[in-house]
């Protein structure tokens, strides 16, 4: 069984660290309200969300001990700003607390913080550039996973959109090229641009290296890109992700035991596509996820495999 509580609140609201789930039936009316945006002065918003989970499980345990009267521990809190000083220029910039079991404790973090820039606006066509912590176009939904009426349902298919993984697919430092050109047969989009992935922390480098171990992960210059296709009213949606993701492995000399110095390669691909229907969807995605370790010292740790999902 699921449960989810999801709330957009203003400047006047509060927004709890988490809120169990039986008092929030009973004040749903009041805490949760249509989303409202504060306008400090003219072409500056700020906005904020308030999503929490409750998971109850059977056969194993999920965010916490679900298992024993199921879990609270998924609470996303976030708050963001943008402000548009002129028409073809953007600045928004989001921080995030969340909650996802030992994966993440609530700490706030930088989540994005980005300039966006419109060089060509037309009826037809858009063409424009993003620098900063920019959000990685990944599948259908990555791009506004943290707002909990977009996702299908209270968590995105783990096969695509990991949880675990949640720092290093959402957002990194780079440039995000992007365009769109709309006609009567359909709205082509194209996003493209290079990365630094945030491989910082524990989380990547159990996704990469599949263990947590004394060094560091070094991110290099990757690269990510997006391509979509909808009919008009966006009935059907057809898009295709690459991904070519580069780190180095930095080991600590002071612990004998740890892996040497080496490289990883993830070159994952996703292909997704979509129906909508006035009352339904129906959504696929299927990705195909090669990975590659070269160089490191341990016997049998090298290695070039293929994943599916």
């Amino acid at each position: 069984m699921r449960a989810s509580l999801s709330c957009r609140f203003s400047r006047s609201a509060r927004a709890p660290q988490y809120l169990p789930w039986w008092p929030a039936l009973v004040l749903w009316p009041g805490l949760c309200h249509p989303a409202l945006a504060f306008e400090v002065f003219e072409g500056f918003q700020v906005h904020g969300f308030l999503s929490q989970g409750y998971f109850l499980t059977t056969n194993n345990n999920l965010f916490g001990s679900s298992e024993r009267g199921g879990s609270l521990d998924f609470t996303e809190i976030g708050i963001n700003a943008s402000w548009a000083p002129r028409p073809n220029l953007q600045l928004a910039v989001q921080f995030l607390s969340r909650r996802a079991g030992e994966a993440a404790e609530g700490e706030p973090e930088f989540d994005f913080g980005l300039l966006d820039y419109t060089a060509v606006a037309t009826e037809d066509r858009r063409i424009g550039v993003r620098f900063g912590r920019v959000r990685f176009p990944f599948g259908l939904y990555n791009d506004t996973r943290d707002v909990a009426f977009t996702r299908p349902s209270i968590l995105l298919p783990q096969s695509i959109y990991n949880e675990r993984t949640r720092e290093l697919a959402i957002s990194g430092d780079g440039i995000m090229l992007y365009g769109e050109e709309r006609s009567t047969w359909g709205n082509l989009a194209l996003e493209l641009g290079p990365v630094l992935a945030r491989v910082d922390n524990e989380n990547s480098e159990l996704a990469l290296l599949f263990g947590d171990f004394p060094g560091d992960l070094e991110n290099r210059w990757s690269f990510i890109g997006r391509l979509m296709y909808s009919t008009p009213r966006e009935a059907l949606r057809l898009a295709v992700t690459g991904v070519r993701l580069e780190t180095d492995y930095n080991p600590r000399l002071a612990f004998p035991d740890d892996l040497g110095p080496g490289k990883d390669l993830f070159e994952p691909v996703i292909f997704s596509a979509q129906y909508n229907a006035e009352s339904w969807s129906l959504t696929g995605e299927y990705a195909r996820r090669p990975i590659k370790h070269e160089g490191f010292l341990v016997l049998g740790f090298d290695f070039d495999i293929v994943g599916e999902s």
